[in-house]
């Protein structure tokens, strides 16, 4: 098979033949051009937003330098966005591979290994929860396991609300030592219950008082995402106040407390509390009280 014609040489060629009073008809090239016609290759598939974003999320960011992590930041929240993962923090936590990040203990106490940290439910079955709510706890004891923050949780609440089907707990450890990181994640799959879990907030578990927000979402130290700490974590100050004020009221109208009787300290100290050691707390001074007058 001969060389390529130009152009030029195929004009050429014409020329000479019309000279001659023939007709010149340039070769087929080796390779025609694809056209949808004649194209018959399948076309690689293209990674949805999804699958980029964990591909993404798996990149060496030890290796890069300031430009390129900022660069690779803002990919990944673009990413975020058009997967439509609200998250990214957790979303990182909970399934990028490596030995940078903290594996999370599954609900029955046992490790996810390492580069899989998916968490499981209590039946060792996979979770189907889908857009999931979640809340971060906080403040927990180091020995405390993903089964006793469940077990609070579905205590305090009832077993008909926490389930293993409802709710799922990821305890952060350490990648290294394998040991609690003295916080955990926890998904739930209705925004009722969500809002419901947040009244543990303050609740006593193993030995310490601990803290229960809503997740905040990516954006380690931005301002956007202290901003949102800072309006969420008043929400629900907000709430806690609005609880106690509501437990005092029912009080009253029963005539167990009166008007004034609980100085704005006491009332300030329970707010700092969950509703449930509020109760306690008047329960067990309402009974100290009938005591003290029946020896008056």
């Amino acid at each position: 098979m001969g060389a390529k014609k130009t152009a030029a040489q195929i004009r050429r060629m014409q020329k000479r033949a019309a000279g001659r009073g023939e007709d010149y008809t340039p070769p087929p090239p080796a390779n025609p051009p694809l056209t949808a016609e004649n194209d018959t290759t399948e076309a690689p598939e293209t990674p949805n937003a999804l699958q980029e974003l964990r591909a993404a999320t798996k990149a060496d960011v030890s290796s890069m330098n300031a430009k390129e992590r900022r660069h690779h930041k803002r990919k990944l929240a673009k990413l975020a966005e058009a997967a439509g993962v609200e998250d990214l923090d957790t979303f990182i936590e909970a399934g990028r591979d490596g030995d940078d990040g903290p594996e999370e203990e599954d609900a029955d106490g046992s490790s996810s290994g390492r580069g899989r940290k998916r968490a499981r439910r209590l039946d060792g079955k996979p979770p189907e929860i889908n857009n999931p709510y979640i809340i971060f706890v906080g403040q927990i004891s180091y020995s405390t396991t993903s089964q006793a923050i469940f077990d609070h949780f579905q205590k305090e609440l009832g077993e008909d609300v926490i389930t293993p089907a409802s709710a799922k707990v990821r305890l952060l450890t350490d990648s290294k030592t394998k040991k609690s990181r003295g916080m955990a994640f926890v998904e739930l799959d209705d925004p009722k219950v969500m809002y419901d879990c947040l009244k543990l907030h303050r609740t006593h578990l193993n030995g310490r008082r601990i803290n229960v927000e809503r997740s905040a979402g990516g954006g380690k130290n931005s301002e956007r995402r202290k901003l949102k700490i800072q309006n969420q974590r008043e929400q629900q100050e907000k709430m806690m106040s609005n609880t106690v004020d509501n437990i005092l009221e029912e009080y009253r109208s029963k005539g167990d407390l009166q008007e004034g009787e609980l100085d704005d300290g006491v009332v300030g100290l329970f707010k700092r509390h969950s509703a449930h050691v509020v109760d306690a707390a008047i329960q067990e001074y309402l009974e100290a009280d009938g005591k003290d007058k029946k020896k008056s």
